[in-house]
């Protein structure tokens, strides 16, 4: 499906993602309480027990958000991150519910719980979480993918350039004056490399760890150059131009060269002119600095 394969926002939110966490194994406790499926019903005046399990959703989930992402962090990368991965990481979570719920129940629940095997404790669990887990994923790819579409029309409405798709195809970039100012970047070699672009021709910088990737146009050619270099560093160098804005953790680009807006459900993304990369926007960058 290609749905699956679309943009999806992972939470950046360390409060958030605690919150959640909580929140949703307090539901699993409640429910359980409540509702005492799979022969539950059995047990009788221990609500402690059915809190329990809600306890060990929130490890899952804890474990999921703050672990996971540490020992495969290439898998985790939120400007790759799609539908098809948040699915596969809930289904991750819910396996890891169901192997600690077995266990607890039949460590704890052994005298007065329904025994299951872990088969049946991974179907009842996957029973109850599965639908919840893809309506909830619809909904929010949905949501912030209308919101971040919505956003890039408001940028381009504010620029007066014309769209004819809720993509926002702006036509035209705004020419600059035809200043010459000279962008002068040097690396931290120890025999350094120092690279002048005409700041109307820059395009983008990239951030590779503790090297950066340089574009810009060279008479209708686009040119590159990695220099061993953070980027924080090379923005120091250059600070004194405010058209260079840094949209994200690991690209600094040309406000000038913009000259289209997307918006998916994972973020805003900016095309520059001669340019087929396409640039994420931090969703904590301030996007009036694009108008």
């Amino acid at each position: 499906m290609k749905w699956l394969d679309s943009p999806y926002p992972t939470i950046e939110s360390t409060k958030l993602k605690i919150a959640i966490s909580f929140g949703i194994g307090l539901v699993c406790a409640i429910f359980l309480l409540v509702f005492q499926p799979f022969g539950l019903s059995m047990i009788e005046g221990r609500a402690g027990f059915f809190f329990g399990f809600g306890a060990l959703a929130v490890i899952s989930l804890l474990s999921a958000y703050f672990v996971l992402p540490v020992i495969w962090p290439k898998y985790f990368d939120p400007d790759q991150w799609q539908v098809k991965h948040e699915l596969i990481f809930f289904c991750v979570v819910l396996l890891q519910i169901s192997i600690l719920n077995y266990f607890y129940n039949s460590t704890v629940g052994k005298t007065f719980s329904v025994q299951f095997s872990f088969l049946s404790f991974l179907w009842m669990t996957t029973a109850v979480g599965i639908l919840p887990i893809f309506i909830m994923t619809f909904i929010n790819e949905r949501v912030a993918r209308g919101r971040n579409t919505a956003t890039a029309q408001h940028l381009s409405n504010q620029q007066g350039r014309s769209s004819d798709h809720p993509s926002v195809a702006i036509q035209e970039a705004k020419e600059q004056p035809s200043k010459e100012i000279i962008l002068s970047i040097q690396s931290e070699d120890k025999e350094p490399v120092i690279l002048e672009i005409p700041l109307v021709n820059f395009l983008y910088a990239q951030a590779q760890n503790n090297y950066v990737q340089v574009y810009w146009h060279q008479k209708e050619e686009l040119k590159s150059q990695l220099l061993r270099l953070k980027l924080k560093r090379l923005l120091a160098q250059i600070d004194y131009e405010p058209s260079i804005l840094r949209v994200h953790k690991s690209y600094a680009v040309s406000k000038s060269a913009i000259t289209n807006i997307t918006g998916s459900a994972r973020s805003l993304q900016l095309t520059l002119k001669g340019c087929d990369q396409k640039i994420p926007v931090s969703r904590s960058f301030d996007k009036g600095l694009l108008r």
